[in-house]
């Protein structure tokens, strides 16, 4: 097993083992921690929303840093036993759900809003214009609330996408990665 750590917060340094047998693309450290400096505002205290959560490793390191609570969405059920255990074992507040968009994100839907969601689909399914419609169709967003999905850089279009509450705000690249964000168009 190889691994990713965690780069900021009470956690700093600890390495998460990536599961044998399951497909995940960890992003890297760096887009990570750029991410976590851009919306480190919204953070303390804040409620995070991880979709095709993977290892886990953006609801761990939000947490980390001081998020009130997170939870995170993953189809495998391998994925989400381990991360769920990883959660229990690191004693962190995570609410680890299986199942697949959109039935478990309607679910959700009946918590508390968030006020960060990070969404990293799997680049080759092309799922990521699909995610940030149903982001803006379902998940209850706090006011000043940041959406942001991980892309392969170039490749999300946004033109046609027709959201409703969701405005876009920038695109940040890193190297072949790059990350979408959101925020309420009313806010």
């Amino acid at each position: 097993m190889s691994g990713v750590r965690v780069t900021g917060g009470l956690l700093r340094g600890r390495r998460i083992e990536l599961p044998r047998g399951v497909d995940v693309r960890p992003t890297s450290d760096r887009a990570r921690q750029a991410y976590f400096n851009i919306v480190r505002d919204r953070l303390v205290g804040g409620r995070f929303l991880d979709l095709f959560a993977g290892t886990g490793i953006f609801s761990i390191e939000a947490l980390s840093r001081g998020a009130a609570s997170a939870v995170a969405i993953d189809e495998s059920r391998t994925g989400t036993a381990l991360l769920a255990g990883r959660a229990l074992s690191l004693k962190i507040p995570l609410d680890v759900r299986c199942g697949q968009l959109p039935q478990t994100l309607r679910a959700v839907a009946l918590d508390a809003p968030f006020d960060l969601v990070y969404a990293d689909p799997p680049y080759d399914m092309k799922l990521d214009v699909a995610t940030l419609l149903e982001i803006d169709a379902t998940v209850p967003l706090a006011e000043g609330a940041i959406v942001a999905i991980e892309h392969r850089s170039g490749a999300l279009e946004l033109e046609q996408v027709g959201l409703t509450r969701l405005r876009f705000r920038r695109d940040a690249r890193y190297g072949n990665v790059a990350i979408a964000f959101f925020d309420l168009a009313d806010a």
